[in-house]
Order: C-alpha cells, then sequence, then structure tokens
C-alpha cells in the first residue's frame, strides 16, 4: 500500500476552489444536478467542499452550452461544481471547455480515467493514458483557452 496523506488531513491546492477535505467525485449517472444538490444540501461546507458533474462526453464537435448548461445545473450551493469532460478531439474539448467557463464553471476537469468499454472505443478516458502525447494535446489546447479557471484531470493508477 503507498504511503499518502493521513486520512482527515486536507491537502490544499491554492488555484481549486475547493475549501473541504471531501469531494463528490464524477460519477457516470450519479452525479446529476439533483443527486449534487442533495447530497451538497445534506453536508456541512466545512466536510464536503464541493462536487463534479458526471462527465460530458465530446464527441465530433464541441457541446453545445445549453447541454453544458444542463449538466452544470442550477447554482444552488455555495460549494463549487466542476464540470469534467471526456473526448478525445482535441478542438472539440478545447472548444466545450471555453464554453464551459464563459457560463461560469468554477474548474474544468478532463477524463483521463474511465475504463467503461465505450470510453475505451471512442478512444477516450483510461485508453488515452496509452496515447500520452495526445493527452498532452488535450490538456494544453484547454489550459490555452480556459483562461480564468483551474483546469485539472482525472487518471487511474495502474
Amino acid at each position: 500500500m503507498r504511503q499518502g496523506a493521513a486520512l482527515g488531513q486536507f491537502v490544499s491546492v491554492p488555484s481549486l476552489p475547493f475549501t473541504a477535505p471531501a469531494l463528490l467525485a464524477p460519477m457516470e449517472g450519479v452525479t446529476e444536478p439533483c443527486f449534487r444538490d442533495l447530497v451538497l444540501e445534506r453536508n456541512r461546507p466545512e466536510v464536503l467542499g464541493g462536487a463534479f458533474t458526471e462527465f460530458a462526453r465530446v464527441v465530433q464537435g464541441p457541446i453545445p452550452q445549453r447541454i453544458l448548461a444542463k449538466h452544470l445545473g442550477p447554482w444552488r450551493h455555495a460549494a463549487p461544481v466542476g464540470l469534467q469532460l471526456m473526448g478525445s478531439v482535441v478542438a472539440a474539448v478545447a472548444e466545450s471547455a471555453r464554453r464551459a467557463e464563459e457560463l461560469g464553471a468554477p474548474l474544468v476537469d478532463l477524463n483521463f480515467g474511465c475504463p467503461a468499454k465505450g470510453a475505451i472505443r471512442g478512444c477516450a478516458g483510461s485508453a488515452l493514458l496509452d496515447e500520452p502525447h495526445r493527452v498532452e494535446e488535450l490538456v494544453a489546447a484547454c489550459v490555452r483557452v480556459v483562461t480564468r479557471v483551474p483546469v485539472t484531470a482525472k487518471i487511474r493508477a495502474g
């Protein structure tokens, strides 16, 4: 077992908008707006510092703003909700990230960890870990166009 931060310790990254040790992770089919609202409403802000959307899949072109807005849902809590994107078409992912920032997402997260067969077949999620140059292109393109909020990434070890 690898050593890390002790349970209960909070690792703070100054550029990220979270203020508590726990976050509601992005989970397909689970972290939609109603569920996020319920979880955020029932937890103290000093315990649960924010949440993520379930991933928004970027296929051929950028995701329309109305779809991104639906993923983000209404802002009902002080806790930030980061928008997660998954895709492999660099220009489309970057434009979707820019649109998410424009809509007010406090951070944009790129999914390089999904092991689902559909993601792998679409050369997205954890399939991209076999192509580090594409991961680099995706991250660089998003960081170039998202200028006011952090860009983070979800990956899997092993």
